[in-house]
């Protein structure tokens, strides 16, 4: 419509951010600062120099602690940091722990699900590149964000998936990946022998490339 200005993506951003930046006492403004760390990609350095802030005037509320929350856990899973251990299920039931496995490999923790497209458009990709380099040093993890277990199993067969596979079954409401705040799948995180995060979100040719410069 004739006279109103619309404004692209990174301007209606940053137009958000000015606003945020403007209005550090408005629960509104703190609330638009969430839609941020909902995001695919969050500018976590915008957030920890914004959040502090909103401190004085609501510290104390759901919001605020759940992006400090947000924060605190992206900090602990960014690159150069070791990767938390956990232990999780396998398609037994029996409880596997990551360091228990991890025996000097570079291994790739793969979020996915038997629903999820992307995922399983993936899954071919990351079997050319398992049988290239599994002799050499790398492994992979899944980790199934399923909440029905006859349909995850149904697609790793489907699949053919030959590495080691993990869920608990929980979904997005509960579990290891809400505690890392995974909100969309694919995923992953590929960690060097000694468990740092050197990538994340590294699919197809780039973890290729990656996998060619630390194993050749």
């Amino acid at each position: 419509m004739e006279g109103i200005k619309h404004l692209d993506q990174a301007a209606e951003r940053q137009y958000d951010k000015d606003f945020i930046l403007a209005n550090t006492d408005n629960y509104y403004a703190l609330f638009a600062m969430k839609g941020f760390v909902s995001s695919a990609q969050v500018d976590w350095d915008y957030i920890k120099s914004t959040l502090p802030k909103f401190e004085a005037n609501f510290q104390h509320s759901y919001i605020y602690q759940d992006i400090a929350s947000r924060l605190q856990v992206a900090e602990k899973t960014a690159l150069g940091m070791k990767f938390p251990d956990f232990q999780l299920p396998n398609e037994q039931g029996d409880l596997v722990r990551l360091s228990a496995i991890q025996n000097g490999k570079y291994i790739l923790i793969d979020f996915w699900a038997s629903w999820c497209g992307p995922c399983r458009k993936e899954n071919p990709n990351l079997l050319k590149t398992y049988a290239r380099f599994k002799d050499k040093g790398f492994d992979i993890v899944a980790i199934s964000v399923d909440m029905r277990k006859k349909d995850w199993l149904k697609a790793i067969e489907e699949d053919n998936l030959p590495w080691t596979q993990l869920s608990d079954l929980k979904g997005w409401d509960d579990g290891f990946a809400k505690s890392l705040y995974i909100h969309a799948v694919p995923d992953s995180f590929l960690l060097a022998p000694d468990g740092t995060i050197i990538a994340r979100g590294a699919r197809a040719g780039l973890l290729e490339e990656l996998l060619e410069k630390y194993l050749f």
